[in-house]
């Protein structure tokens, strides 16, 4: 699961690195459920204008205070992302910190069932270098 600005920004650097194609795709996954998109509702912005002023000294912007936002109200405390420095000052208001994982776990097919973060099957794409 994820939020529509993850999305967004995820769109957009599957197409900048593997082709509108692969980017119709990963859209293509949210329209057939294998991807599920969660609402930020008014509280969840509150967080995220919170989170983005208080770290504002770390560049956080809002996406990843969205993915902060929905991974409190689940009550998860797992989120895979390629943005760690950002997220690993964040304190959370659940835990006492997030387990942050490489966003590539999700396109080497391994499981992340705790996960929020831009899940994606791209398996009839080419596997990227992990470099």
């Amino acid at each position: 699961m994820s939020t529509a600005l993850v999305l967004t920004v995820t769109g957009w650097l599957i197409s900048r690195q593997l082709g509108a194609l692969a980017e119709a795709g990963f859209y293509r996954s949210v329209v057939d459920g294998e991807l599920e998109v969660r609402a930020l509702g008014r509280e969840a912005w509150v967080r995220v204008s919170r989170l983005t002023g208080k770290y504002a000294g770390n560049d956080l912007g809002g996406v990843d205070p969205s993915l902060v936002a929905v991974t409190e109200r689940l009550r998860l405390n797992t989120i895979a992302t390629l943005d760690h420095n950002h997220l690993r000052a964040v304190r959370p208001r659940h835990v006492k910190a997030f387990k942050i994982v490489p966003w590539l776990v999700l396109f080497v097919g391994r499981a992340c069932d705790d996960c929020v973060a831009p899940g994606i099957d791209i398996s009839p794409v080419p596997r990227l270098p992990l470099t």
